[in-house]
């Protein structure tokens, strides 16, 4: 019999019921008509800016074109995420936690180090000399970390995947938006073989990503390992200071890829459940 005061009554008391909604799968629809009229969107732009520029000057818009799409698709997110699902950004995820960032962001880069650490260990990949200067190598990291890190938890743990727990298990809309994190990196022809490793890369990071929306109840956690990952990524590729043959272990160009990298982010899984525990709803977003 429990008593009052007992440990478990107050746990109990902490952690509410987990409910998950029956799924109808109307934020399908809803998803399906926002990724037309985005991709809509982009297509409209690319195709304006072919007509307009003179042939062959495409390649020295790629910076303007990146810039326009980024603000459509934020445009986009923000309009349907208001006017769709009348709701407030915050309840998208978007209230900065610098805790929650600072957090994210220590964790992607112990987990960037320990994944080449050991490829350095196990003779795997190898120092090289610089190809860059060190200044103009992280202005431009830092801002495309920035910049992406922004947009896609925006999109994918913010817009799709909130829409996605509107009327789906958690479980369920984590797989959703990840398979479509992961399809997006991988808009390009290649044979199963070849493809099927990095796909599951990508799709695990989505699902860790999605872990850390669901256990914080914000994006900051998210952004942080995902700009953590990102910055350290392109700082070493602008820098060239790593050499390493591409193989299923280091990947092809993006330690993602490969094996040692889909480890890299599982245990990066396991320090989120470490440091934060479990979660306290299984609704997402807490209110």
């Amino acid at each position: 019999m429990k008593k009052e005061g007992d440990f478990s009554l107050m746990l109990e008391a902490r952690v509410p019921a987990l409910e998950e909604p029956e799924s109808n799968w109307f934020s399908l629809i809803r998803i399906a008509f926002f990724l037309g009229v985005s991709f809509a969107g982009l297509a409209l732009i690319y195709g304006s800016l072919i007509f307009f520029l003179p042939e062959g000057a495409m390649s020295r818009f790629d910076a303007a074109f990146q810039g326009m799409s980024f603000f459509w698709l934020l445009c986009c997110a923000f309009y349907f995420w208001g006017a769709i699902e009348k709701k407030t950004l915050p309840e998208m995820g978007l209230s900065l936690k610098g805790t929650d960032l600072m957090a994210g962001i220590s964790i992607g880069l112990c987990a960037i180090l320990l994944l080449y650490g050991l490829g350095f260990v196990f003779n795997l990949i190898d120092l090289a000399p610089l190809k860059s200067g060190i200044l103009p190598a992280f202005g431009g990291a830092l801002g495309l970390a920035i910049a992406l890190a922004l947009l896609e938890e925006i999109l994918f743990r913010g817009y799709l995947f909130q829409t996605l727990l509107s009327d789906m298990p958690h479980w369920l809309a984590a797989a959703i938006a990840s398979f479509l994190f992961a399809q997006v990196h991988f808009l390009r022809q290649g044979n199963l073989q070849e493809l099927l490793l990095p796909f599951l890369g990508f799709f695990l990071a989505g699902l860790s990503l999605c872990y850390a929306t669901w256990l914080t109840g914000n994006l900051s956690l998210a952004m942080g390992l995902h700009f953590s990952w990102l910055f350290a990524l392109s700082l070493f590729e602008r820098l060239g200071i790593w050499s390493y043959p591409q193989s299923f272990l280091t990947g092809k160009g993006n330690p993602l890829t490969g094996l040692l990298g889909i480890v890299a982010v599982l245990v990066i899984s396991a320090a989120l459940r470490y440091v934060y525990g479990a979660p306290l709803s299984s609704k997402g977003v807490r209110k």
